[in-house]
């Protein structure tokens, strides 16, 4: 279900990518920390808190860094405590400004120093690095405050680095992780579930509904479908190819096909333009996903070899369970259809 494995770049332009990124320590952009308060001093003092737990990752080697407004933008409150560490370096400021003839209190002439504000830090030209990072006031039932974190030095295969971080956020309110690639992956899995059970349900109903037809022939139109099914995920097992959303898509599309085939030979009494006719049908959707087969897309190779395998193990197994050989032609029709002087 990773969605990763559905498409197959360049090798030698993701290793180029990979590459780059080390260099220049690009940020990830499949995961990250999504930071909400409902004031903007709140959601500064929680990412400082995220920070803080991001520089012992950063100190262990597990991370190689990561970009927060907080880094450009510290909270009031920090601010404050920076003013006052300030001052107790005063008197250290004042004995280097005598040994350099200067006045003893030169920092405070430009007067008291003013808090940053996000509006002050927004209209300077310093906040281009980081401005993307904030995402101000999000409207909703309750306005929240939003900023991003974004990592560097991840590697997705990280399995146990992504449970690492994601376990950090449920430890600071309003910290929130974000996996996209995982949550598609995820989306895509819950996908596959439901129609895995829907294909289930289908290869139960539709035998019931064909029973009223076919009676206790009924065997003879669906079971070459279902053997076509199962020697299908039988070849793909042994091909070692995993079966994804686009797999089950694929057996469904052999269900539908496949009982079709079935019935139309069940009801040709003996005409054989009725097997042409559905052979050339077969023909033109073979050819039409066995060229998807071959694609270099995984996403489309495995829609197309399923649905290859599928449809023609159905097309040639079906005429075997007709019974065409075995009753006449007018045992092959439908009970309705059958005339009482037959």
């Amino acid at each position: 279900d990773d969605i990763r494995s559905l498409f197959n770049p360049r090798q030698d332009l993701m290793a180029q990518q990979i590459e780059v990124s080390k260099i220049l320590r690009l940020p990830s952009p499949a995961q990250m920390f999504l930071v909400t308060a409902p004031t903007a001093e709140e959601v500064l003092v929680r990412e400082e808190a995220l920070a803080h737990r991001l520089r012992r990752l950063m100190d262990s080697g597990k991370i190689s860094g990561y970009q927060a407004v907080s880094r450009w933008l510290p909270s009031q409150a920090s601010q404050r405590e920076a003013h006052v560490l300030e001052e107790r370096l005063n008197p250290g400021r004042a004995a280097l400004a005598r040994e350099m003839e200067m006045p003893d209190r030169w920092w405070e002439e430009g007067g008291t120093p003013q808090l940053l504000t996000p509006e002050l830090w927004l209209a300077s030209p310093v906040s281009a690095a980081g401005r993307l990072l904030w995402m101000g006031q999000v409207a909703g039932e309750t306005p929240q405050f939003v900023t991003v974190v974004q990592l560097s030095g991840l590697s997705a295969s990280d399995v146990s680095l992504l449970s690492t971080l994601a376990s950090e956020a449920p430890a600071i309110d309003g910290v929130e992780w974000m996996n996209s690639t995982a949550e598609i992956s995820g989306v895509m899995s819950r996908y596959r579930v439901w129609l895995s059970w829907a294909l289930f349900v289908a290869c139960c109903v539709v035998p019931l509904i064909l029973f009223a037809f076919f009676g206790r022939r009924v065997w003879r139109v669906v079971i070459p479908v279902f053997l076509s099914g199962a020697i299908t995920l039988a070849v793909l097992g042994w091909l070692g190819i995993n079966l994804n959303i686009l797999g089950v898509l694929a057996l469904m599309l052999t269900l539908g096909m496949g009982i079709d085939y079935a019935i139309f030979l069940q009801r040709r009494q003996g005409h054989d333009h009725t097997l042409l006719a559905t052979s050339l049908a077969a023909a033109t959707t073979l050819l039409s996903y066995g060229l998807l087969a071959v694609s270099s897309v995984p996403a489309l190779h495995a829609l197309g070899l399923t649905a290859t395998l599928g449809v023609g193990l159905a097309l040639l197994l079906t005429p075997v369970f007709s019974g065409a050989h075995l009753h006449g032609p007018d045992e092959l029709c439908f009970e309705s259809d059958v005339s009482p002087g037959t």
